[in-house]
């Protein structure tokens, strides 16, 4: 009990002179931030960190599917490897609509950010995205596109099908985001709406207008990311198995 209580406090101090060095001493000497830690271990620690502020005048890159879809049909259950690219090799759609995401997260490993997560089988772009649009190229149905950080509202979907989809969340074209009188922001493109992107127009009541509710306001979603305490546990809890270290998602 005596040995275990002094490994552990052996452990804390080593993780203390690790956070001192790392986030103390070399920013001090190279002013840069270190990429050891991140934002959400500084704030759990309750220190002071070196800030990298974020240029909310510059862009951000946005995925045009709505992760709160849902679908009424689904056309098969694909068993094979998660990837993108692939599948779209080989399949259209694994639901009842072409256009969107695919789901599998191929753009996950080409964000130098670490700022794409799935949710609800599709990928949401977090506010760690400093707009660098490196995964773009890496959706087979190009649904990401930079968009001005500042904007607010816009037509969270790809799908220019002339007939509906099962899709909840698809735009139908309907043009109740269009007024014959007064600008709204939006216009009607190839059968499927699409926004200005000009955060100075308010498009509140237009988008409230749009049935399908496919018009949202951009909430950027805040991912928690605790790179030292994800390595403090891989390394601390070893597989009994193989041996290697598990990981922690």
């Amino acid at each position: 009990m005596i040995l275990l209580i002094f490994f552990l406090f052996l452990f804390i101090l080593s993780c203390t002179l690790l956070y001192i060095l790392f986030y103390t001493i070399i920013p001090q000497i190279s002013g840069t931030k270190p990429d050891f830690f991140s934002q959400d271990d500084t704030d759990f620690l309750k220190l002071p960190a070196v800030n990298t502020p974020f240029n909310h005048d510059k862009k951000r890159a946005l995925v045009f599917c709505s992760p709160d879809k849902k679908f009424s049909l689904r056309r098969f259950i694909y068993a094979g490897h998660k990837d993108c690219n692939l599948f779209k090799t080989l399949y259209e759609a694994e639901y009842d609509c072409s256009w969107g995401c695919i789901g599998f997260g191929s753009c996950i490993s080409h964000c130098p950010q670490d700022a794409i997560i799935i949710k609800n089988n599709t990928a949401v772009i977090t506010e760690s995205c400093n707009g660098c649009g490196k995964c773009i190229p890496h959706c087979p149905n190009n649904l990401i596109k930079l968009v001005p950080a500042a904007q607010d509202f816009v037509v969270q979907c790809s799908s220019h099908d002339e007939k509906n989809t099962s899709c909840s969340e698809a735009c139908t074209a309907c043009g109740s985001c269009l007024d014959p009188y007064i600008y709204s922001g939006f216009s009607i493109v190839d059968n499927l709406a699409v926004s200005d992107y000009k955060p100075n127009h308010d498009k509140s009541g237009f988008a409230a207008k749009c049935p399908s509710k496919t018009i949202k306001k951009i909430e950027l979603t805040e991912k928690k990311d605790f790179k030292f305490w994800k390595l403090c546990y891989n390394i601390l809890h070893k597989s009994q198995d193989s041996g290697e270290s598990e990981i922690w998602e």
